[in-house]
């Protein structure tokens, strides 16, 4: 895959618990909230990142540890404020 039109477009998959996302470009976020064993997603954006909206990450239920590409960092500042979650960046 190089691109997703949504986190719900992986839905489906049971028992999914870590994703990495390296160079890929996304529709969207939203969908989250059906990966309910996801605990660990990266996401390394290959278009820089500048508009997407992080926000939907906070509605995955397991997620502990989400680690983005420093492009995102600005992104994951403003709609990620408090999360539950700890952010890495590299």
């Amino acid at each position: 895959w190089h691109s997703l039109d949504s986190l719900a477009d992986l839905a489906g998959v049971d028992g999914l618990e870590e994703l990495i996302c390296n160079g890929m470009s996304f529709g969207s976020l939203d969908g989250g909230e059906r990966l309910t064993d996801l605990e660990r997603l990266t996401l390394h954006a290959s278009d820089g990142g500048a508009n997407i909206d992080l926000s939907p990450l906070l509605q995955i239920p397991k997620l502990n540890t989400l680690t983005l590409s420093e492009n995102l960092r600005p992104a994951a500042e403003s709609a990620l404020f408090g999360a539950s979650f700890a952010i890495v960046y590299e």
